[in-house]
């Protein structure tokens, strides 16, 4: 049993191995998740069995790979909650809910759900950061700071999609309840989805319209050392 565990095991690190190598980004995940393995599992060099540290056990490929996701979430929870992290925007959305937004059966990331959940869009508090805008102020409202926040629950100019949008899940905004939402009814997945596209594809249009009237702003880029702080809020 101890070469058929251990070579499931193997087989559960190279598939999750391809699920990563398309994520660079996240190669850290994937070296603590071999490094936790290979400490919970230990063949023995003279009977061959596998063992952990407390018994010896032998495990099915299935309780094995059970196991590994287990170990995974953990991990991966572990490395969100640093407060590096947790402080983006889009983990301390989905982090309350890590379990069920991984375990889901259907619901799509698009792009521009992507860009409201990270806050790295059409928003001119982003744009200001990467040196597209001058100041992060709205233009749609004439507001301070245009985040992905502001467009998503104040922003006057989209209160009738957002009219929709809180009919499928509810008043509260906040970007943990939102995914909350989501991941509750497929249908307030597919509100917020439609919220997503609606709004950024008029503020997508409007930026071009702003670049078109100045087209030097199209080629601004942040002067060197130029320090555009990010703000723990987007």
């Amino acid at each position: 049993m101890g070469n058929g565990t251990n070579a499931a095991k193997y087989s559960v690190l190279f598939m999750m191995n391809s699920f990563f190598e398309k994520r660079p980004h996240r190669k850290w995940f994937w070296l603590s998740l071999v490094e936790t393995l290979d400490r919970l599992y230990h063949v023995d060099q003279t009977t061959g069995r596998q063992t952990n540290r407390r018994r010896e056990i032998d495990l099915e490929p299935e309780a094995l790979r059970q196991l590994a996701h287990r170990q995974a979430l953990i991990l991966w929870r572990t490395r969100l909650e640093e407060e590096k992290n947790v402080r983006q925007r889009a983990v301390g959305a989905i982090l309350p809910n890590l379990e069920a937004w991984l375990s889901r059966k259907s619901g799509s990331v698009t792009f521009r759900l992507t860009q409201v959940l990270t806050g790295h869009g059409c928003f001119g508090e982003y744009l200001c950061r990467i040196g597209r805008e001058a100041t992060p102020k709205c233009h749609h409202c004439g507001g301070d700071r245009d985040t992905a926040q502001h467009t998503l629950e104040e922003c006057p100019a989209w209160d009738q999609e957002r009219h929709l949008l809180i009919s499928h899940v509810g008043r509260d905004l906040s970007p943990a309840a939102v995914i909350a939402a989501m991941l509750a009814e497929d249908r307030a997945w597919k509100a917020v989805v439609s919220f997503c596209e609606t709004v950024l594809v008029k503020k997508e249009a409007a930026e071009r319209n702003r670049e078109r009237a100045n087209p030097g702003r199209r080629r601004q880029r942040p002067r060197a050392g130029a320090n555009h702080a990010r703000s723990p809020a987007q």
